[in-house]
């Protein structure tokens, strides 16, 4: 007699992002037994950021248990917490589960759903703070796991390593200015550029939209710089 399947069920709402639902999806389809569920409040088409639509989704209070639920996140996850028919399926199911997950601000519709309430949690970074509405500890670590229940992150985390000479402390305040390092200073400039590395105005728009930190050292120096932005 074969075991039982492992059902999983993915909770996906209006505006989510796509790569907190696919990435983990990619892998957890894989697991031996698996029967995984893509599930919504009223089923059909789900809309994700940037007009990824997601097809045949099945309507959440129609899946009867599952062992692990997974939340993705995304920009609209707390207009999705404020769902009170999504939240009631996500609380049912995930009360039963010996699984209970999220990606990035997932995190917080666990919390709606009163899952969260005394543990610690993973969240993006600019939405930690309100874990605390749900009586959640808020965590700064990449994935988080309180028990049976585990939040990531999500995409908030990239490090980029360059193995050069390193810049001096002026040097690297000036690098995160805009327009202080580009080739570029008139139109005609950008078809007389033969180098395409990390430069110009990729630090000052990546600092823009994150938590950017700055660490470099030349071989003459005994300490290095940090700049935190």
């Amino acid at each position: 007699m074969s075991p039982p399947p492992f059902r999983i069920v993915f909770a996906l709402f209006p505006g989510l992002t796509q790569l907190d639902f696919t990435g983990p999806h990619q892998f957890l389809t894989r697991i031996p037994g698996a029967e995984v569920h893509v599930a919504s409040r009223a089923g059909g088409e789900i809309e994700a950021e940037g007009g990824v639509v997601f097809a045949r989704t099945e309507r959440l209070a129609d899946i009867p248990a599952c062992e692990l639920i997974c939340v993705p996140g995304g920009a609209e996850a707390t207009a999705a917490a404020l769902d009170a028919e999504f939240v009631a399926q996500v609380r049912r199911l995930g009360l039963s589960s010996r699984y209970v997950t999220s990606v990035c601000t997932g995190s917080l519709i666990l919390g709606a759903a009163g899952l969260l309430d005394g543990k610690r949690a993973a969240c993006h970074w600019a939405w930690r703070h309100l874990l605390p509405l749900f009586g959640a500890t808020p965590d700064p670590g990449r994935v988080v796991r309180d028990g049976n229940t585990i939040t990531g992150g999500g995409v908030t985390s990239i490090a980029v390593n360059d193995d050069g000479e390193g810049m001096t402390e002026v040097d690297a305040v000036l690098a995160t200015e805009r327009h202080a390092t580009s080739k570029v200073r008139q139109l005609d400039d950008l078809l007389r550029l033969h180098s395409y590395g990390f430069r110009g105005e990729a630090l000052p728009s990546i600092a823009s939209v994150s938590q950017f930190e700055l660490r470099t050292r030349t071989k003459e120096q005994s300490h290095g710089t940090a700049v935190r932005i």
